[in-house]
């Protein structure tokens, strides 16, 4: 397989084309791909989810985020968690943990596993975080969590070890700069009738990557979105902005929905740049 590549997107007119481009494809409805998870034990405490009411049956809960795991593509769609100052802080009673170079799989609920290391082996892509490990610092477990393939998607490493990585690292940077936990959405967008396909059980490839970062006291949210093709970054991060009501059309789905109706429309259907902060 050969990885398909583009040039760096420079503007938001280019940037704009390419999300137009993404609102033909077939995105599929998660509520006709999920399995129904029945008698699952739920953690009380699931502050990932607190601006989300899709509470059923269709999520994976997990200590540091929950899942909306797509059984027949057979890979995570959406990811929330919460982003805290907390996990970034260390000190001399909670040093910071290594990260770990091994990624495992999850058995789902109805007895099938997640992907495997089997499914990305010579493919070309990289394994992806949804939530990245950088964002639990001294907290072993919740570090270890991520790397459970139910957090995991193909990325090409242009845009992993790139602009993506960069995305990640600033967003941990505002949130301390603010001292201001942020609520999370990290998602994909496939298009099932065309696009890469990987490993023995053809595991398939996101076209795009997307992430929603909510700053629920300063009422502040941020969208990002990355075509899975992009090679190399020479510009500013607001150039991958849109508004989360783009990525609602794109994906059909509805986040942050339990916000109140009139700042929920406000936040989601602005653009406040990012860069500018």
């Amino acid at each position: 397989m050969q990885l398909r590549k583009n040039t760096a997107m420079k503007s938001r007119q280019f940037f704009l084309s390419v999300i137009f481009a993404l609102l033909v494809c077939v995105q599929p409805n998660f509520a006709q791909k999920l399995s129904s998870v029945k008698g699952e034990k739920k953690p009380v405490n699931r502050s990932s989810l607190t601006y989300e009411s899709n509470k059923g049956d269709s999520i994976l809960y997990l200590k540091g985020y929950s899942v909306i795991y797509s059984y027949a593509l057979g890979l995570p769609r959406y990811v929330f968690h919460r982003l805290t100052v907390d996990q970034l802080i260390t000190n001399e009673s909670r040093p910071a943990v290594k990260r770990s170079n091994s990624f495992y799989p999850y058995k789902l609920p109805n007895g099938q596993l997640s992907a495997t290391n089997r499914d990305y082996l010579k493919s070309g892509y990289d394994r992806g975080h949804m939530v990245p490990a950088g964002d639990f610092v001294w907290n072993k477990e919740l570090k270890n969590e991520t790397f459970y393939y139910i957090n995991i998607n193909p990325q090409t490493p242009w845009l992993n070890r790139g602009i993506w990585a960069n995305m990640e690292k600033r967003i941990r940077d505002r949130a301390l700069s603010y001292q201001e936990d942020a609520y999370v959405v990290t998602g994909v967008v496939f298009n099932t009738k065309s696009g890469d396909q990987i490993g023995p059980r053809k595991i398939q490839v996101p076209v795009a990557f997307f992430k929603i970062v909510y700053f629920n006291k300063r009422n502040k949210m941020f969208a990002f979105l990355f075509d899975n093709t992009v090679e190399s970054f020479e510009g500013r991060l607001s150039d991958f902005q849109v508004s989360v009501d783009m990525l609602e059309k794109i994906t059909g789905e509805d986040f942050y929905d339990l916000l109140e109706n009139n700042v929920e429309a406000i936040l989601e259907a602005s653009i406040e740049n990012f860069d500018d902060k």
